[in-house]
């Protein structure tokens, strides 16, 4: 049996549980596959892709901070990730010799939240934090799937002027969200930052925290990550972290690989049970 070449890039990488979901999804099916982490610094995704390609890799998981690099680079784009304008998924086309760019990470989200969760996202007033790769992502869907205009905040607003042409999105900065403190609250809190990966917290304001539901897309094995604790400590009334939405978007990305859709629970309550 041939031995299918995969791998992940990013930057921290060493955190990634890819490896062992997808050595998880590929027993199912009795796959032969070789994963591999590729620690990739921003601005050299085009060399390790290319050196990736060239030993025979056939597909690839793009994480922090990688994803919007990653779709500068493809010309081969889904829908999906063309409307988005970022990916993280990438399957080699022999026919072409080019990589085919996917985004599963908002598909990724909404199936998590229905398997592992009793929230209804569809009433909620969202509040997200950050808007980079895994951010725009979930952007997309939820503006599509949540009737509530959706509230973005980022440190830097001029890298997300773009996301004005979501007509019912509200960007802000810090400052102004938490200057609007007394206002109405949100039903539900989303980290898309990289803040938990480097042990920090975005500047939001503590009183935000208070009774919402509070999802942090970073995951720190088996421990709370820096601000699932920190909403804990302000009365957020529930918190949770990203791997329910690691492992479905990775049985997404599997499926585009092999045309297969993997059985994603049984992985999901493995590696909850390892921690």
């Amino acid at each position: 049996m041939t031995q299918t070449k995969l791998a992940v890039f990013g930057d921290p990488i060493h955190q990634s549980l890819s490896p062992r979901i997808h050595i998880e999804f590929a027993r199912q099916f009795a796959l032969d596959i070789d994963y591999q982490k590729v620690l990739t610094p921003a601005g050299t995704l085009a060399e390790a892709l290319s050196i990736f390609s060239s030993a025979g890799g056939m597909g690839a998981n793009i994480t922090a901070p990688l994803k919007q690099e990653a779709f500068a680079l493809i010309p081969q784009l889904s829908p999906c990730a063309r409307t988005a304008g970022t990916l993280n998924t990438l399957k080699w086309d022999p026919s072409t010799q080019q990589w085919f760019g996917e985004n599963t990470d908002g598909q990724g989200f909404l199936q998590y939240l229905q398997k592992y969760t009793s929230i209804d996202i569809a009433p909620a007033r969202v509040l997200l934090l950050g808007a980079g790769g895994a951010a725009r992502a979930l952007i997309d869907v939820l503006e599509k799937n949540v009737s509530q205009p959706l509230t973005v905040v980022n440190r830097d607003l001029e890298k997300a002027q773009d996301l004005k042409k979501y007509p019912r999105l509200e960007l802000l900065s810090y400052v102004a969200l938490n200057q609007q403190i007394h206002q109405t609250r949100f039903d539900i809190i989303i980290n898309a930052t990289s803040s938990s990966l480097h042990q920090q917290l975005p500047p939001l304001d503590n009183a935000w925290l208070k009774n919402s539901i509070v999802i942090d897309l970073a995951y720190a094995h088996g421990l709370s990550t820096p601000f699932m604790e920190w909403a804990l400590s302000h009365h957020a009334k529930s918190v949770d972290d990203g791997l329910g939405m690691l492992v479905e978007q990775a049985a997404l990305s599997f499926a585009l690989w092999f045309d297969r859709m993997p059985d994603s629970k049984p992985v999901y309550q493995q590696l909850r049970s390892r921690e």
